[in-house]
């Protein structure tokens, strides 16, 4: 008798499906995040506390919801099959589930705020936060952008939550940033004459923060649906990912983890290690994961060597130790590295000059915006003199410069000639 080998699938993911769905779940945050505002407003005026308004607190309150919605909808996405009954039905199931996790526990054992009304007012006023975007999810989930998609492009569960860890270690190091007092004295001067105050100061280089890397997150996920069916497009995501983890702060991204943690010290450098190589690879590599030219190869292990060096910092006091390397010098290397990445693109792929224009502008604006640092202090972002290379990402708004990297390859159409070598 003839047995037929069973192969275990893993399991997989529509990536058209799961983008879709996260993008309703970030619209159906918007309203979560107007209402969540309300809410706040009422526990207030029933508890007898002093109410105010900010545009930037507003603002900042809406972001968030914006990005907690998106996450939410992850799980919606992924159980959505498990769920009894047509998608809206499920929509209000997760909605209560939510409620029933979210909203209830905190509100049993109230601490600080939340004892200013009563449990069953808290849980009315949140839960039906919780219940209306479950209902709006599950809505907006059947629209025809959703619904009328016939194609697929599956990938493997886990490189969905290898994207997912990216993604929350990059909103763990821009959150280092939000409350950070690290503004440039310039800004801080220019903010303060226009009446602005120093709790509106910082959350205005929070929020400028939390709005561009959300912009960020948000290019990255497009290109991670359009070409995460392949081996070289899910690499290449998450080496964005890297990047932005490894980067976007002040170096005081995972400070509460380093003192609780001590292994956790050596998390900032290798996320910067991870994320520049990363960032090198897609450079030298991107379509079709090969090295072109063939100077990259090479030229790769040599500046994977001088970041070890860099980062770890394996000989404190010597002519290698990076603390003592002056910050034009910093900047010079920087500059190169990245460099080297945009005169490859150049040399392997001329025929998509729109991507590889932008890549280039936004190496050339970062420089531009380090070299300026320097020659007016004023505007220097404080870090640590060890820290300088980090200087053009202490202030929010200069995050805006980044935009142009996943931006700059979702301008080309997918040219990657070697289908077999995915998987």
């Amino acid at each position: 008798m003839d047995f037929v080998k069973r192969v275990p699938r893993r399991p997989t993911i529509d990536l058209y499906h799961l983008g879709a769905t996260l993008a309703a779940g970030a619209l159906a945050g918007l309203p979560m995040g107007i209402g969540a505002r309300v809410a706040m407003r009422v526990v207030a005026v029933l508890g007898d506390q002093p109410t105010g308004f900010s545009i930037s607190g507003t603002l900042l309150i809406l972001v968030v919801f914006i990005v907690a919605g998106l996450i939410l909808a992850a799980p919606f996405a992924l159980v959505l099959a498990a769920l009894p009954g047509r998608p809206r039905l499920s929509g209000l199931l997760y909605g209560l589930l939510l409620t029933g996790v979210l909203i209830v526990p905190p509100f049993l054992n109230p601490q600080g705020e939340l004892t200013l009304v009563s449990p069953l007012v808290g849980i009315a006023l949140f839960g039906s936060l919780t219940g209306g975007y479950g209902i709006l999810l599950g809505l907006l989930s059947q629209t025809p952008w959703l619904t009328d998609i016939s194609a697929q492009k599956r990938v493997g569960l886990g490189w969905i939550i290898l994207f997912a860890v990216g993604t929350g270690l990059t909103i763990n190091s821009v959150a280092a940033l939000s409350g950070s007092s690290s503004l440039p004295a310039a800004a801080t001067s220019l903010l303060r004459d226009l009446g602005v105050g120093w709790q509106e100061i910082l959350a205005f280089n929070g929020l400028s923060a939390a709005v561009i890397t959300a912009a960020y997150l948000l290019l990255t996920g497009l290109f991670f649906v359009r070409t995460g069916h392949r081996l070289t497009g899910r690499l290449a995501a998450l080496a964005l990912l890297a990047f932005s983890a490894g980067f976007f702060h002040n170096g005081t991204a995972f400070s509460g983890m380093m003192r609780s943690f001590a292994p956790a010290r050596l998390l900032p450098d290798l996320l910067q290690l991870v994320g520049l190589l990363g960032l090198l690879q897609l450079f030298y590599r991107f379509p079709d994961g090969r090295y072109v030219p063939g100077w990259s190869r090479p030229l790769f292990f040599i500046w994977t060597a001088v970041a070890v060096v860099w980062f770890f910092n394996p000989w404190p006091g010597s002519i290698l130790d990076a603390g003592g390397w002056s910050e034009p010098l910093v900047l010079v290397l920087f500059l190169t590295i990245l460099s080297s990445g945009v005169v490859a693109q150049f040399g392997r792929d001329r025929s998509h000059r729109a991507r590889i224009h932008l890549l280039a502008a936004t190496v050339a604006l970062f420089g531009l915006v380090w070299a300026l640092s320097l020659a007016f202090p004023d505007w220097k972002g404080r870090t640590s003199p060890r820290l300088s290379y980090l200087t053009p990402f202490a202030f929010g708004p200069y995050l805006l410069i980044w935009l142009g990297l996943p931006a700059s390859f979702l301008l080309s159409p997918w040219t990657d000639p070697e289908r077999r070598t995915e998987s």
